[in-house]
């Protein structure tokens, strides 16, 4: 029986690890414009709360094809299916918003809730946050709020059969924790 239950604690997070990193070595890359927060949490730490570019359209879009829904308990909740498509600029934009799973794997599921009293459209990212240490996010935060404004910052994001992960943040083209180093650098000097 302890074994049996070790085998099952074990397996879980083993399952997790393998499930993004299947998603990392398989998927593939976007770069996905950003608009930063730094929040905390008290279980996992400091992150980086990232909000797309394309969050916004999402929504104008979703607001345009399912508002009113008519629902007499006043919300219900769906999964939407959206391709990217990379641009002349080679950042990600969206190429097509569906309720069936598309055809290719390069997709992400995206929960969306929709509530007829207010007449609006929820919806949560499933990647939003990029973990950091915790004495270098506030300065990531920092810079990337400093340069978000100006379209040099964006997300590195690998997508696969409706998984997303994050794996880095770029800076005008240089990765979050060597932009840090090279900024903290030059403020000693």
């Amino acid at each position: 029986m302890f074994a049996a239950i070790a085998a099952i604690q074990l397996a879980v997070p083993i399952y997790l690890i393998a499930d993004r990193e299947y998603v990392i070595q398989n998927g593939k890359v976007y770069h996905l414009r950003t608009e930063p927060v730094d929040p905390y949490d008290a279980f996992r730490g400091r992150y980086v709360y990232l909000k797309y570019e394309f969050e916004g359209k999402l929504k104008e879009d979703l607001e345009k094809r399912y508002l009113p829904t008519g629902n007499p308990e006043g919300r219900s909740k769906k999964k939407i299916y959206v391709t990217f498509k990379r641009n002349s600029d080679g950042f990600a934009s969206i190429e097509e918003i569906s309720e069936a799973i598309p055809s290719t794997s390069y997709y992400i599921a995206i929960p969306i809730v929709l509530k007829d009293y207010d007449e609006s459209i929820s919806l949560t990212v499933p990647f939003n946050r990029f973990y950091m240490d915790e004495f270098k996010a506030p300065e990531a935060e920092s810079a990337y709020q400093e340069e978000s404004g100006r379209k040099n910052a964006y997300a590195v994001v690998r997508v696969k059969n409706g998984r997303a992960v994050i794996t880095d943040l770029m800076i005008d083209g240089t990765p979050i924790r060597k932009y840090l180093l090279k900024r903290i650098r030059s403020k000693k000097r």
